[in-house]
């Protein structure tokens, strides 16, 4: 490519040139640099773990067939596998509803893009007010009855296709959140519980980490495919 034959100055300028600072996306990108300096300092109190695993193989197949076991293990489980499931959904289903809330905003709200963005802050905002109080008020041992609330969450969607105010969007978005930081805690605490048991804490995580990652892919392709067909957004939110 021409550009990675520029000298490293000349590189720079032609990305500030054509960064967009004056918008909110070229903010966001402006502050992750930040963003992960903050990251470090913050790690710098957690304290090391005393746990010593042996050395895992680089060699592919011998990767892919540790991982194939792993995904197995955990799903034998009882317990993995409800938590695996339940974050699986969980997270693929969060990023369609970040997309969803922006159509939803200038849709049925009459919210521009700029503003609605500001709906799914709300949503982070009960996220963290949820994770507090899962952490404070859920045991592990009774990680699996925040699993009615997972049903509450479902049971919210549909009420976004009949909400028409922004007051009313805002309350909701903030329940949602609410609920998902509430719900999603305790069985991720619950699947880092059992996963360090079965297997090691980074190697359930991998395992978290892929089936997370297909959900997302998956769901936000439907969702892609369900605006390109021109489906109203009624027909999306399920009512």
């Amino acid at each position: 490519m021409v550009v990675c034959s520029l000298p490293q100055t000349e590189m720079l300028q032609l990305a500030i040139a054509h960064l967009p600072t004056d918008s909110s996306s070229g903010t966001v990108l402006m502050l992750e640099p930040e963003r992960d300096v903050l990251r470090i300092v913050l790690t710098q109190w957690v304290e090391p773990s005393t746990v010593i695993y042996p050395t895992q193989s680089l060699q592919w197949r011998q990767a892919l067939k540790l991982f194939v076991h792993d995904q197995y293990k955990l799903c034998a489980d009882a317990y993995a596998r409800i938590s695996l499931a339940v974050t699986t959904l969980f997270w693929g289903l969060g990023a369609v509803i970040q997309l969803l809330v922006l159509q939803w905003a200038q849709e049925q709200l009459a919210v521009p893009l700029d503003k609605a963005a500001y709906l799914q802050g709300c949503t982070g905002l009960g996220v963290i007010v949820g994770a507090w109080l899962a952490g404070r008020w859920v045991p592990l041992s009774h990680a699996l009855r925040v699993l009615v609330f997972g049903l509450l969450l479902g049971g919210m969607m549909p009420m976004l296709s009949v909400i028409d105010t922004l007051p009313m969007a805002v309350v909701t978005m903030l329940v949602v959140g609410l609920l998902s930081g509430f719900f999603v805690v305790p069985m991720n605490a619950l699947l880092q519980h059992r996963g360090v048991q079965l297997l090691t804490a980074g190697r359930s995580i991998a395992v978290q980490n892929f089936n997370e990652n297909v959900s997302i892919l998956v769901q936000t392709g439907f969702y892609a495919l369900l605006i390109y067909a021109e489906y109203s957004l009624p027909i999306v939110t399920g009512k």
